[in-house]
């Protein structure tokens, strides 16, 4: 039923086969939706390309559809448009290289960690991983194991010490749990954790609180297309993805200034809006990010430097004294960004993804 349903849509979207493993992966998606929509009208919008977490959170209908980038249209087209290059984001070891290009933004890494050996980094060969992820605790309140390959905050883990003990994303194991468990991990980076600044912290201090920031490429040069703000909560921790139970703020770009945040409806069955987080009370609409001209502008010089990379949703983390490149993304979800504005309303947006042949 599902490939039938998935054959009719890549018909009426005259889909390239090429393509057709992501159109599959979007419509595993929409079955994993506990979005509130009738029938009839998932059936339609599904039909222009849109899952039904979409029309709640657009409030979609056929006067406002084309001012928005679809979920086919993300999902299944956007990967494109970085070409080869695409490489630089996704795997997590080549970012790390990249970023160092941007000391100030950059943050240190102590190697990959993978069946229990460390493959790149500066572990002797007389000290045994854990001697050396402990001594790296010595002067850190924590590190950060995150997977080369992969995205949305899966297998993220955080270490730190507990007396003679560690704690993985807070459960305590001992130093020979701790060495088992580094025995079966597979290719993951290991990191400093960043600590957000204050202002950050505030709405919720148990997730570290990102900035996403979409940038593309025109003939004009490097541009800031979008920005949100995640926010973590008790259901999304130890991270504060959308598709992990965290919610998303506007951010204005000319101001810094926060608008209200929304959750992702495949949680929660609809798009709920706050102005205070719901779990913390922490006002969030109103608020200014710390430093936001500052921060726009040193993005835009990175783009300059590496304009292989022509559309990129950075995650940033925003701390006392600047800030720090977490990840990139060269197939950013866009469901954060136009819940709050529609993508296509600004014509130097609808004249990137047109050219790229995106809508």
């Amino acid at each position: 039923m599902l490939r039938k349903a998935m054959m009719s849509v890549a018909m009426a979207l005259e889909l390239p086969m090429r393509r057709s493993d992501r159109l599959f992966r979007l419509f595993t998606e929409e079955l994993k939706s506990r979005a509130t929509v009738p029938l009839w009208q998932r059936l339609r919008e599904l039909r222009h390309g849109y899952l039904s977490q979409s029309v709640l959170l657009y409030k979609l209908n056929a006067e406002n559809r084309h001012l928005f980038v679809s979920d086919y249209q993300a999902s299944v087209k956007t990967p494109d448009i970085n070409g080869v290059y695409r490489v630089l984001v996704k795997d997590k070891l080549l970012f790390d290289l990249m970023t160092q290009l941007f000391p100030a933004l950059h943050i240190p890494t102590h190697g990959v960690v993978d069946r229990g050996k460390l493959l790149y980094g500066n572990c002797g060969a007389s000290q045994d991983l854990v001697g050396y992820i402990s001594d790296l605790l010595k002067d850190r309140e924590r590190l950060v194991f995150k997977p080369v390959v992969g995205g949305g905050g899966a297998g993220i883990v955080f270490i730190e010490r507990r007396g003679n003990a560690y704690a993985l994303n807070q459960e305590v194991v001992s130093a020979a749990e701790l060495a088992a468990w580094l025995g079966a991990l597979e290719n993951n980076l290991l990191t400093d954790f960043v600590t957000q600044a204050p202002e950050l912290a505030h709405f919720f201090p148990h997730t570290t609180n990102t900035i996403r920031l979409l940038t593309m490429w025109d003939a004009d040069g490097p541009f800031v297309a979008s920005a949100v703000l995640r926010i973590g909560t008790r259901a999304s921790i130890p991270v504060d993805n959308g598709l992990k139970g965290g919610i998303a703020a506007g951010i204005d770009l000319a101001t810094g200034q926060v608008s209200k945040a929304v959750s992702f409806p495949r949680h929660t069955g609809q798009a709920i809006w706050y102005a205070n987080h719901p779990d913390t009370g922490a006002r969030i609409e109103g608020m200014v990010i710390p430093r936001w001209q500052k921060l726009l502008s040193e993005m835009e010089e990175v783009c300059r430097r590496i304009p292989y990379l022509r559309y990129i949703g950075w995650d940033i983390v925003v701390t006392e004294n600047g800030s720090k490149l977490i990840e990139g993304n060269h197939f950013p979800g866009l469901w954060p960004n136009q819940a709050h504005q529609p993508l296509l309303a600004d014509p130097r947006v609808l004249r990137f993804y047109k050219s790229y042949g995106v809508v």
